[in-house]
């Protein structure tokens, strides 16, 4: 694996940095949440000399915080604080993009916090505990409407963070798969990522011919996101069918 800019290059010298620090000085280092690339690059630089746990704050989180230790641990802290927003329903209606535009706007960098979730009309923060306690204190509005942010300790079941749908595509090359997904001309999807407006796991590509998998989450500029989830098989037509699931 290979840094492709200058800002993922001191990523990896600032992993080697602490997997030597972890195997030299047996220091247990905690990283704020990263995103699905930054993940992977902390998994092949860790490779089996050095201990890498990564949690999100529920199952299936994209944004992750990771634990890097030269020893194995039983229960890794991850310093992770998940925080509940109550409004009013009647005068506002919020979304991913809502929530996340208040969070920055607050000065608060994209590593402080994790995933943003919707359950039915409730939205939680997944957030680093040190920072958690900023957040509750300055988070007071949105779109002019009064809001809560609180710790919550219940469980998170039947979150919704994907709308899930099939789709037929003749191969796994990234510009078929964004062509089928957004039921657009294959050199419409082209252009889009020969423009730089597509990532796949948060690392940007230029090559049409990227072979897709499954579990990899692509994002293309101005149209969202969507993550391979399954491959069903193959139609009558040998086309290969594919489960997908749009974030919402």
């Amino acid at each position: 694996m290979q840094p492709i800019n200058e800002e993922e290059e001191m990523f990896f010298k600032r992993i080697y940095s602490l997997k030597d620090n972890a195997l030299n000085n047996y220091k247990v280092s905690t990283l704020k949440f990263l995103d699905i690339r930054k993940q992977e690059i902390i998994k092949y630089i860790m490779g089996k000399d050095c201990y890498a746990y990564f949690d999100g704050g529920y199952s299936d989180a994209e944004y992750k915080k990771c634990v890097i230790s030269p020893f194995e641990l039983e229960a890794p802290d991850f310093k992770i604080t998940r925080l509940k927003l109550n409004y009013n329903k009647k005068y506002l209606e919020l979304n991913h993009r809502k929530v996340l535009a208040v969070l920055m706007e607050l000065g608060i960098k994209r590593e402080v916090f994790g995933d943003i979730l919707f359950n039915s009309s409730d939205v939680y923060i997944m957030a680093s505990s040190e920072n958690a306690g900023f957040i509750m204190d300055n988070l007071r509005l949105i779109s002019h409407q009064p809001v809560e942010v609180v710790e919550y300790t219940g469980e998170l079941s039947n979150v919704i963070t994907l709308s899930s749908e099939k789709i037929f595509v003749s191969s796994m090359r990234l510009d078929t798969i964004i062509a089928g997904v957004y039921n657009i001309a294959r050199s419409i999807a082209q252009d889009f990522i020969k423009a730089g407006n597509v990532k796949v796991n948060q690392a940007l590509t230029l090559n049409n011919n990227h072979e897709t998998k499954t579990n990899d989450i692509i994002s293309v500029r101005g149209k969202g996101r969507f993550k391979i989830i399954e491959m069903l098989g193959k139609s009558k037509s040998e086309r290969i069918v594919l489960e997908i699931g749009k974030y919402l």
